[in-house]
């Protein structure tokens, strides 16, 4: 059923990029082709600047954090460190690179997107994790909003 729901997801993610809206999908709170054009996969950030070091280490690996914390417990488990907080970095720029996001929903801030599948880590394993990232109005590239277990 997954592997079903995500290749229906991609070909519609594919439609949006192509501008070919199919009706038979309606808008269900989605971007219309129109507010889609030009996020094509190969425009997902590549750089850890859309990752930025502060969430990473002030809220995704800070035990301390009220709503971080649980997070943070979850990534230790994984392997990942405070001291090595690039390579969680780059394992989620990496998730976000190479898969489709699953949804997009408009804020008031800007559009979010969200992309569920899994990272590696630093023991050797993998763990899905569900990313949401975020354009902002009047910006290009996504940034990092948050990641949890999946």
């Amino acid at each position: 059923m997954k592997e079903k729901t995500a290749s229906l997801c991609s070909e519609k993610v594919a439609d949006i990029i192509r501008n070919e809206w199919p009706e038979s999908i309606g808008t269900g709170g989605r971007l219309r082709p129109e507010q889609a054009a030009g996020i094509a996969r190969n425009e997902w950030p590549s750089s850890p600047e859309y990752a930025p070091e502060s969430k990473i280490v002030d809220y995704l690996l800070s035990q301390r954090h009220p709503e971080g914390g649980p997070k943070a417990r979850f990534f230790f488990g994984w392997g990942f460190t405070v001291e090595a907080r690039g390579v969680l970095a780059s394992a989620l720029i990496k998730q976000v690179n190479e898969n489709d996001y699953a949804n997009a929903e408009e804020g008031r801030h800007g559009t979010k997107y969200i992309v569920e599948a899994p990272i590696e880590s630093p023991k050797g394993a993998t763990t899905p994790v569900k990313t949401i990232w975020m354009i902002a109005e009047g910006t290009k590239h996504p940034r990092l909003i948050t990641a949890y277990p999946a």
